[in-house]
């Protein structure tokens, strides 16, 4: 066998041996490369894994998102839009609409999709509002119409779209109208915003129906409010917390005298000098306060700097009330109210006054049914002691001393008649005076008189001065009570005067005329002429309340024993008796001024009584006395029969009746007491007159009350007298009685004999 060469087939076999080994070492670097790749791809696979996972958590999201974004799309109060804008910057087609605004607007979500905000949006009449005539729409071409209707309807969205490209973001207010046509007003919020690209309009609409609907109504109460407030009858400033003025209504300034409000506003409400320390202390400290205040508009200017047309005085009733703080706990201001109560405070005050002559009235009332029984007492006192006086005296006319005694006797029983005529004066009212009492008095002689004797009765010290300038002079009274009307006065001047080294006692006499426009200073007294008595003198004067009650009955400021406080009194009755009036002006330390003011009357003449001397008239005639006081009984009996009278006395009216039946014509006259037991003197008259009806009675009484002429004639009584009574006025009554009407009726009746 050949052999073969052995370098050949070594190389041949590590030829083989470099390719085994290359394409080990290649699948080696393949295997490690894929390997390697099978890594990558794992961790890419993871990669992707992780990816897909957080967009999965991401689609998540957003599908979370987007049901949130829906849900508070769908559940805002508030209607919510979105729209295109077209070509011409107008509002262009909806591209979401939320619930509320599907439900406000009455139309489903697709509806509104195919819609934009110009079919939703209210819009006048254009037809109306372009000022267009029936024959212009039937001239007018149609295309030239509906463009002028377009322009119209767009010109406001346009104009706001001009705005929201400017500014992109605007706020305004529309009014919606629904699928039924009814309004609704809304406050829009229109934003610019990106969506997909493009620019589109974002739109909030909130229905304002309520706002609008609270406007009103806060417009109409602040309406009201002004209204009140410039209206108010109550005067109403309003400062702020400074005490600045910030408004003042019209009655405030009308009760300040002030013209306008900044005028006002130079019046410090707070510290003027017219209001009391108290009262600034605690407005100081921010209290509400309440209080009154006195102010003289004649000083205002002077001492409050407040420039008034007003110059009188005034009464305010001011409350400042403090309005505490705001909501910011700072304070708010103070609210004044003022209310000018001087009309309440003069009729106050007029009404204080009513009730002081109410009670005085009361009083007098009081006094009046006192006053009755006593001048009855009195009187029948009084009867017999006159009558008794005046019996002796004719009696002894031989006896100068017995003489004297009586005519003193009497003089004092006169006094006392007097006394009681003064109380009963008193107590009677003006009105309650007989006319026929009262007589043409010149006053002028009774002061010229009156002045004689205060000359002489006043200290050396006192100067009497008499002003009489009073043409007319005359008035219709009583000269005995003028003369103590005057007497009195001066009296009380010179008690005033008596520690007063030089004083002045001045009288004067003056006329004037009471009419429409001087009534209000003497309301109590008619229109017309009057004459004016002032008795003023320099004495120690008097204070307000002794001033207030001057003429109360009883009241004196007098020591013990010298006055009995009835002067005055019975002056101001006097007074009002002869249709006058009395005023007092006084002041401590400066004296005091009567004024007595009488309505004058044509001078007439005064007439003058002279005392007769003739002898007393007498008869023979029978008369029946009745009365239920034995002295005045016994008196008058032999009265009656030392003038030639034959007197039966009757001690009660039932007694008198019984003796009169017996024999009703032995009688000529009958002479009865008023006030008796069981029976009055006009019942009894009643009973006497139906048995005879020509008899002639004549009625006694001590205090006439309320029988007068009137009711006697009524009853068939011819006279009545009053008591204590003189022996001529009953001789004279009986005599004037008997021979008169009744004597002529009694002379067809048999003649009854005398006993």
């Amino acid at each position: 066998m050949t052999e073969l060469p052995v370098f050949p087939l070594l190389v041949g076999e590590l030829i083989l041996l470099i390719l085994i080994v290359q394409a080990i070492v290649y699948l080696l670097h393949e295997r490690r490369d894929q390997r390697r790749s099978a890594s990558r791809l794992s961790l890419r696979i993871q990669d992707l894994q992780q990816e897909l996972r957080e967009l999965e958590d991401q689609e998540s999201d957003i599908r979370l998102q987007e049901q949130w974004f829906r849900r508070l799309f769908n559940q805002t109060c508030d209607m919510v839009l979105v729209h295109t804008i077209t070509s011409e910057g107008l509002p262009g087609r909806i591209l979401e609409a939320n619930d509320v605004a599907c439900n406000r607007l009455g139309y489903s979500r697709d509806e509104l999709l195919e819609m934009s905000p110009l079919d939703i949006e209210f819009v006048q009449s254009p037809a109306t509002t372009l000022g267009y005539t029936k024959s212009d729409m039937v001239v007018l071409p149609d295309d030239y119409v509906h463009k002028r209707h377009s322009d119209f309807v767009t010109r406001p969205a346009r104009q706001l779209m001009d705005r929201l490209a400017k500014e992109e973001h605007i706020s305004y207010e529309r009014v919606f109208e629904d699928r039924n046509g009814s309004s609704i007003p809304v406050a829009v919020e229109a934003k610019l915003i990106e969506l997909r690209g493009r620019r589109v309009v974002l739109l909030t609409a909130r229905d304002i129906s309520a706002r609008q609907q609270t406007e009103l109504e806060l417009d109409e109460s602040r309406r009201r409010f002004n209204d009140f407030f410039m209206r108010s009858p109550i005067g109403i400033a309003i400062y702020d917390a400074d005490r600045r003025l910030v408004d003042v209504n019209r009655s405030c300034l009308r009760m300040f005298g002030v013209p306008d409000r900044t005028q006002f506003g130079n019046f410090d409400m707070f510290g003027n000098p017219f209001i009391s320390a108290e009262v600034k202390g605690r407005i100081a400290k921010g209290e509400s306060v309440r209080f009154e205040v006195c102010i003289d508009f004649s000083e205002a200017s002077h001492r409050a700097g407040l420039v008034t047309t007003r110059t009188d005085t005034a009464y305010f009733d001011v409350m400042v009330n403090n309005m505490g703080p705001n909501r910011d706990f700072l304070p708010r201001g103070y609210f004044a109210q003022v209310q000018d109560i001087t009309e309440r405070r003069n009729a106050e005050a007029e009404l204080r006054a009513n009730e002081r002559q109410l009670r005085q009235a009361e009083r007098m009332e009081a006094i009046g049914s006192l006053a009755s029984g006593i001048a009855h007492d009195f009187n029948n006192i009084l009867t017999p002691i006159v009558g008794y006086a005046e019996l002796t005296m004719r009696t002894a006319q031989d006896s100068p001393a017995v003489q004297k005694c009586m005519s003193g006797i009497i003089k004092a029983s006169g006094r006392a008649k007097e006394l009681i005529g003064q109380i009963l004066t008193h107590c009677r009212e003006a009105d309650d005076v007989d006319e026929q009492d009262l007589h043409p008095v010149i006053i002028t002689p009774i002061i010229k008189e009156v002045l004689v004797l205060q000359k002489k009765a006043l200290s050396e010290t006192v100067n009497i001065k008499r002003i009489l300038k009073a043409e007319h002079d005359t008035i219709l009274g009583n000269a005995t009570k003028i003369h103590q009307v005057l007497m009195n006065i001066c009296t009380n001047a010179g008690h005033a005067m008596q520690d007063c080294e030089e004083c002045t006692l001045e009288v004067s006499t003056s006329n004037f005329v009471i009419d429409r426009r001087s009534r209000s200073r003497y309301p109590e007294l008619d229109s017309g002429r009057y004459l004016r008595i002032a008795i003023s003198d320099t004495g120690t004067g008097m204070d307000e309340e002794t001033a207030r009650r001057v003429f109360e009955p009883f009241f004196t400021t007098k020591k013990k024993g010298e006055g009995t406080g009835m002067g005055l009194s019975v002056v101001q009755g006097i007074v009002r008796s002869f249709r006058g009036t009395i005023k007092l002006d006084t002041e401590p330390g400066k004296g005091s001024a009567f004024t007595i003011i009488f309505p004058t009357v044509e001078k007439a003449a005064v007439a003058q009584t002279t005392q007769s001397d003739e002898e007393l008239p007498t008869g023979t005639e029978c008369i029946i006395v009745v009365d239920d006081e034995e002295d005045i009984l016994d008196m008058t009996k032999r009265t009656l029969e030392s003038l030639g009278y034959t007197a039966v006395t009757a001690a009660s009216a039932i007694q008198a009746l019984a003796i009169f039946r017996q024999d009703p014509g032995k009688f000529d006259l009958v002479v009865t007491d008023q006030v008796m037991p069981v029976m009055s003197g006009e019942d009894l008259s009643r009973e006497l007159i139906a048995l005879r009806p020509d008899l002639p009675i004549l009625l006694v009484t001590g205090f006439p009350d309320n029988f007068t002429e009137d009711k006697a004639r009524d009853i068939g009584i011819r006279e009545f007298l009053l008591k204590p009574l003189a022996t001529a006025d009953l001789a004279t009554a009986i005599r004037r009685n008997l021979d008169g009407d009744g004597a002529k009726a009694k002379d067809k009746q048999p003649k009854a004999a005398k006993s």
